[in-house]
């Protein structure tokens, strides 16, 4: 039943708080669990920072977004592909903000203000 509501908690919000993440890495009975459950939706759960994840792993995975449905609902209708991948390239530049380089696991800021991000997003352009 735990592994259920914890499931249910990451597949209703796509992510889990601090209590769930100490559930889902303390027992193994759970983490074994809500991880075949991510599984038969094609995800996987992960852990990062304070937080437990689902993220789609396949386009057949009902919690996967296309691309052509991102430019149309949130981009605008005159969205191009350069637009898409900037945006991709944004959000990347900001979860590696919050970390001291991209190839670590271990967060070193809980906080950023916009300035800091796009002074790290404009040196990597």
């Amino acid at each position: 039943m735990k592994a259920f509501r914890l499931y249910s908690v990451l597949s209703r919000n796509g992510v889990a708080e601090i209590e769930e993440l100490r559930e889902y890495l303390a027992e193994d009975m759970v983490r074994g669990l809500v991880d075949q459950f991510a599984k038969e939706v094609d995800c996987t759960v992960f852990p990062a920072g304070d937080k437990l994840y689902l993220v789609p792993l396949a386009v057949s995975s009902p919690y996967h977004v296309k691309n052509a449905t991102i430019k149309k609902e949130f981009l605008g209708a005159r969205a191009r592909n350069i637009d898409l991948y900037m945006m991709y390239m944004a959000i990347i530049v900001l979860f590696g903000e919050f970390y001291d380089s991209f190839h670590t696991y271990e967060m070193t800021r809980d906080f950023i203000i916009m300035g800091d991000w796009l002074q790290g997003l404009d040196q990597r352009i």
